[in-house]
């Protein structure tokens, strides 16, 4: 669609710039479109820094960061609110008293863009539940903008992608439901997946009002709509039974083909299933995406599998009945499981004999693991995954499911799964590793654990192309030297080297390692810790007598490197 000047020299107040993506690229929408913009924010410019570079350029944009004046609350045309804003609040009552509309991005969206909306809410499933749709939709064939509660997503930011036969499909958590209701409007189709107890640091305990605010999805609806709703959802809404006047389709669990893990993402299938048929959409192309449906970052996501080990990220799972629901779908005496975090003043009491199952459970430190009675957390995720590591073996499952909030310790629960992924993608591949010397490296652990204390493999091969940039590091960058080998000139460059990492407190790393070098020495390797020129602790290899020329020149002998 044509958005003109809908939004030019308007005066909008942006309230809640953050660090998701979302505000940002509404604030970038419209600063484009012409507005003039106040952007302003509990969070300081150091904090904000990497939404703040992004709207850099732009000259009609006023900052107010570190937190609010009532100032910026009066004489505007609109109030932009972030999801997470709550509308009791003295900078909102400003601005209602002085009659100024508070819009909300994806509420906003609907208002201006005029087309079929779907929505979809719930307390767990309802990211996934849209992903779902959203694949239903497009093999279908249907012009499907996504929008809402999507990581990075501005949903202003689709206006100009609205033709006639555009339908908006939203996620919309319960903030973005209470827009909804500000704006006297609900969805056309309505998905409320489930509902339990969470956000109740937010809402101060009161589920009646939780559950307020997520009703909103439906309230507003016409006879012409079409509200789904999961068994699971449906008792709970015993005191709106006569608000809705929509036409109601029920989801239940049943046993629909799918390629990915967890029992409740049946139910998010069932809702899926029940929107998509709403939209008149075939059974038969419904049950194919289904089937297809390869699953949600951050969510049961499937990282990798290394070294035999598989890595899931659930860092989604901020409450114990998600880290519940992935321990049935992953959990057992071959899980190794992250968890922990800050509370949400949820009942934490249905953890303990369900994490007692599992073959090993590493904390990261937070309120919510104090309530567990947890000592010596983990204070990054880091030393966290570590001792995950350490107690992996072929075969196991390696399942970051928090159960908690990422408050404190991350920026949010995307950063704690961002970081996850990159520690699992920097898992070394042994198999990369000559056949004997992986075989070595196997049994150094197994020696370390026989002696009580664990190691992870932190390096294995090296290409000569990452040999050359680490050599560079400290030369042509800031920092330390990292190796004097260049590129081909180190061991790790043949797949007959490895490096290892103490699963131990800091202070004592060396101790451990010096622990280490004698019991691989035992086992035919050379330990870096002998070297007279610099001593290497982490550092072992297996050269089979052949020096670092025979195998810059190919004269070495497969066999010798055989189990």
């Amino acid at each position: 669609m044509d958005v003109g000047d809908t939004f030019r020299g308007k005066k909008v107040t942006v309230m809640g710039l953050g660090l998701l993506g979302r505000g940002v690229g509404d604030a970038v929408f419209l600063a484009e479109q012409g507005a003039e913009l106040i952007i302003t924010d509990l969070k300081t410019e150091s904090q904000l820094a990497p939404s703040l570079e992004k709207l850099k350029k732009f000259s009609n944009i006023t900052y107010r960061l570190g937190g609010h004046d009532l100032a910026d609350f009066r004489g505007r045309d609109y109030i932009l609110k972030a999801a997470g804003v709550p509308l009791q609040n003295p900078y909102i009552d400003e601005a209602r008293k002085n009659g100024i509309p508070i819009k909300m991005s994806a509420s906003w969206f609907a208002e201006i863009a005029g087309i079929k909306t779907v929505g979809v809410t719930g307390t767990r499933g309802k990211t996934t539940t849209t992903y779902m749709l959203y694949d239903i939709m497009r093999a279908a064939g249907m012009h499907v903008l996504l929008g809402g509660n999507i990581r990075g997503v501005s949903t202003l930011a689709l206006l100009p992608q609205v033709t006639s036969d555009s339908i908006a499909l939203m996620e919309i958590d319960s903030w973005q439901c209470k827009g909804w209701g500000e704006a006297k409007m609900s969805p056309h189709v309505a998905v409320f997946t489930t509902f339990m107890r969470d956000h109740m640091d937010y809402y101060k305990g009161d589920m009646r009002a939780y559950l307020f605010d997520k009703a909103q999805i439906f309230l507003y609806q016409t006879s012409e709509d079409t509200f789904v709703v999961s068994d699971q959802v449906l008792p709970q809404l015993a005191e709106y039974s006569h608000a809705s006047r929509a036409q109601v389709r029920v989801a239940r669990a049943q046993g629909i083909e799918l390629s990915i893990p967890g029992e409740h993402n049946q139910l998010n299938a069932a809702c899926a299933l029940e929107a998509a048929r709403a939209l008149g959409i075939e059974d038969a192309t419904i049950f194919a995406a289904l089937a297809a449906f390869a699953g949600v970052e951050g969510r049961l996501e499937r990282v990798r599998e290394v070294n035999g080990v598989l890595y899931y990220n659930d860092t989604t799972a901020t409450t114990p009945q998600a880290l519940l629901a992935a321990l049935r779908a992953l959990g057992g005496p071959r899980t190794i499981v992250i968890a922990g975090g800050t509370s949400k003043d949820i009942d934490v009491s249905v953890l303990p004999s369900a994490l007692k199952e599992q073959k090993h459970v590493v904390y990261l430190a937070g309120s919510g693991t104090d309530e567990l009675g947890i000592q010596g957390a983990h204070t990054t995720l880091k030393s966290a995954f570590s001792e995950a590591c350490g107690y992996a073996e072929s075969g196991d499952i390696v399942l970051l499911s928090p159960g908690f909030s990422s408050k404190g310790m991350f920026l949010n629960e995307y950063d704690r799964g961002d970081q996850y992924v990159a520690l699992v993608r920097s898992v070394p591949d042994l198999t990369e590793l000559k056949p004997k010397v992986r075989a070595l490296a196997e049994a150094l652990k197994a020696e370390c654990m026989r002696e009580g204390f664990r190691i992870i493999i932190s390096r294995g091969f090296r290409s000569p192309e990452e040999q050359e940039a680490l050599y560079e590091l400290g030369r042509t960058k800031p920092g330390s030297i990292v190796t004097h080998a260049k590129g081909g000139s180190s061991y790790h460059n043949y797949g007959v080297a490895f490096d290892i990492r103490p699963i131990v407190p800091d202070g004592v790393k060396e101790e451990y390692y010096r622990r280490a070098g004698p019991l691989g020495e035992k086992l035919g390797l050379s330990w870096g810790g002998r070297w007279e020129s610099f001593t290497d602790l982490p550092h072992f290899e297996f050269t089979a007598g052949y020096s670092l020329e025979d195998f810059q020149s190919g004269r070495v002998d497969p066999r010798d490197f055989q189990v």
